[in-house]
């Protein structure tokens, strides 16, 4: 997942992102999708009316309402839905390690457990170490496989990289 942020230091969200799958041996793109928050004519239009008139028609690129973070897991499971319906079924992905498209991209706990054959919701360890029910956000079909995850080497990279750096800028001071 890509966006587009401003470069000035201060917290911008992106008002668009972009998604790419690509095949392990072929390196081709197999699905992508693009997410927008925001119309220039819309918000030009917005700017210089009353709030209760609506913009003329035009072609209105808007497809995503939410927060900026919420697009990635949002597109990774629109195009596993779409890969899935053209018969393509993804083993594994290499991803950063965001939570939120892991857990879009399970089974709901009510296929989880027909496919498991358990009589209990799935449990997971909470942030203080407690054994929950997981949340019920899984968004792919029970009769499509699981996806594994696998962390992407440039992500860890850059996240070692910056504690890295953190570690030698509290030595200086």
């Amino acid at each position: 997942m890509g966006w587009q942020q401003k470069g000035s230091g201060r917290l911008r969200n992106s008002k668009s992102g972009h998604v790419l799958v690509t095949g392990q041996l072929t390196h081709k793109v197999l699905a992508k999708a693009l997410y927008s928050k925001a119309c220039g004519k819309c918000e030009q239009w917005c700017m210089s009316h009353p709030l209760t008139e609506k913009p003329p028609e035009h072609d209105c690129f808007v497809n995503h309402k939410g927060t900026s973070g919420s697009m990635e897991p949002t597109a990774v499971l629109e195009m596993f839905l779409s890969l899935a319906n053209q018969h393509v079924v993804l083993d594994w992905l290499a991803c950063d390690d965001d939570a939120s498209t892991k857990a879009k991209l399970k089974w709901s706990n009510k296929d989880d457990m027909k496919n498991n054959n358990a009589t209990q919701v799935p449990k997971i360890v909470n942030s203080n170490g407690n054994l929950v029910d997981r949340p019920d956000c899984g968004g792919i079909p029970g009769n499509s496989p699981e996806p594994c995850f696998k962390t992407d080497p440039s992500h860890r990279r850059k996240l070692v990289t910056n504690e890295l750096c953190n570690l030698a800028l509290k030595n200086k001071t």
